[in-house]
């Protein structure tokens, strides 16, 4: 055989009298074009890197089905696999969602803000709490705890960019478990 050889130009005729064939077979197993395409071309490469081997195959339809067969074997495993590891992050979602009822979001909202707060530095925490819990202003809070009006501000500041980016990321993973219960 002279692709055992490395003539590209026998190659590229076997590929053409097989590739068709071959990619019918695996696209009624995978019923998707581009998986089907791309395990044909690792296939073809497959062949190709080992075309060495190709002096010993005495049927090569038999050889390409077998090693299609074995990487169409790997594909299903590796999807199965992705399978379970989504379903199992729907099952945790849900598990850490219990999102039964529309009032809940509410609470969900407001209990995910709590914890981000409490995640703050002490420092933040507090004049957080004095600022929106207390109602007091800046020089009161900075008077109170002998800090300048600028270091209250920036407290602030840093709180509320770190409360945004928390409760932000939160409320997507919680949204996401909206969409997973209610659609899968």
């Amino acid at each position: 055989m002279q692709v055992a050889k490395g003539d590209q130009k026998s190659f590229s005729i076997l590929f053409e009298s097989y590739h068709q064939q071959l990619g019918s077979y695996l696209f009624s197993i995978t019923k998707d074009n581009e998986v089907t395409e791309e395990i044909v071309q690792e296939i073809f490469i497959k062949v190709w890197v080992n075309r060495e081997e190709l002096c010993k195959v005495n049927n090569f339809k038999a050889y390409l089905f077998t090693i299609s067969k074995n990487r169409l074997l790997n594909f299903l495993r590796d999807k199965s696999r992705e399978k379970v590891k989504k379903l199992k992050l729907i099952q945790d979602l849900k598990g850490e969602y219990d999102l039964i009822d529309a009032d809940s979001v509410l609470d969900q909202y407001f209990s995910i803000i709590e914890d981000a707060v409490l995640q703050l530095p002490s420092q933040q925490q507090t004049i957080y709490h004095l600022i929106r819990h207390e109602k007091l202003k800046y020089d009161d809070i900075a008077l109170k705890m002998g800090l300048s009006k600028e270091t209250v501000r920036k407290h602030m500041h840093l709180a509320l960019v770190t409360l945004k980016k928390t409760v932000r990321s939160r409320i997507e993973q919680l949204a996401l478990c909206i969409i997973l219960f209610y659609f899968f």
